[in-house]
Order: structure tokens, then sequence, then C-alpha cells
């Protein structure tokens, strides 16, 4: 089928067998569309498959924004001020000696998993550690003075595919 609509170098345009002043005011967005349509010089199957195409890569990239998003989430900084937001803490081994004559000072009731710390010296230098806690508060091990400002897990191991 040939083109319904024609367009000079100039710009002008109008439909094939009929002046364009004599589409009726209501048609003339759809007749603008169909000139559009045919500048594309794509066939209509061509376009279907074009909006396929279109609509797929379109969830593909909603899927990796999400993925992003979530990637985002999981390696976010949780700030740890005041003792708030600290890891969640799981029995030591010495949980079950707690309240019994075997319990000594030394012993901890709970502890976090090691968690990557953002650490604050005195003289303001931040660097990034390795850390855990132990029945609530960070286990610094009394050597260094700073104070951790933010914490956020581990990464996940190493897998080889």
């Amino acid at each position: 089928m040939g083109r319904l609509t024609w367009k000079n170098p100039d710009g002008t345009w109008g439909l094939n067998n009929m002046d364009i002043k004599d589409v009726p005011k209501e048609l003339y967005g759809v007749v603008c569309k169909l000139k559009d349509y045919e500048e594309t010089g794509l066939m209509p199957e061509q376009m279907v498959e074009m909006d396929e195409l279109y609509t797929e890569k379109c969830r593909e990239v909603a899927k990796l924004q999400k993925e992003l998003e979530a990637e985002q989430y999981d390696n976010r900084w949780i700030l740890c001020e005041d003792g708030k937001n600290m890891p969640e803490e799981h029995d030591s081994i010495f949980a079950k000696f707690k309240g019994t004559d075997k319990w000594v000072r030394a012993m901890f009731e709970k502890l976090s998993d090691d968690v990557n710390v953002t650490v604050e010296f005195e003289d303001g230098t931040r660097k990034t550690r390795t850390l855990h806690t132990i029945d609530g508060r960070w286990n610094t091990n009394g050597v260094m003075k700073f104070k951790v400002i933010a914490w956020k897990p581990l990464p996940e191991p190493y897998k080889q595919m």
C-alpha cells in the first residue's frame, strides 16, 4: 500500500486526492499522526515488533533497577550514634553459664557477627574497620580510642560460578 500523505522539501504537506483544507478540524490531528507514521517508513508489523521489543526492554530495565536499588539498600551504612541501631546479636558460647556459679567476669552473653564499621578517632580522622559487638557494645579491645559512627554487614563471600 502506498502513502496516503505527501510532503514537500519545504515542509508543506497534504493528503493524496484531497485538499488539506477540506479535512474536518476534528480529524486534522489524526491526519497529522498518519503523516508522522508514514514518515517513519515502517510497516505496521514492524511497528508492532518495535512496540513489543520496547515493552520487553522496559521490563528488563525495571528489573535491573530493582536489583540495583536492593543492592544499594543492602550496602548502605547504618548510623549508630548513642548506641542505637546496633547489629543484631545472638547468644555466645558462654550464654548458658549466665546466672550460674560457673559465670565469670570475662564471659559475655551476646555477640554480633563481624560487620564493617566507620570509626572516628579523637583527631577527627575516619577509618573503616571490621568489628563486632559484645553485650550491646562495640568490641574495641580498649587499645585505641575511637567511636563507631556507622556500620554495614559484610558482603557475601566470593563464590566461584
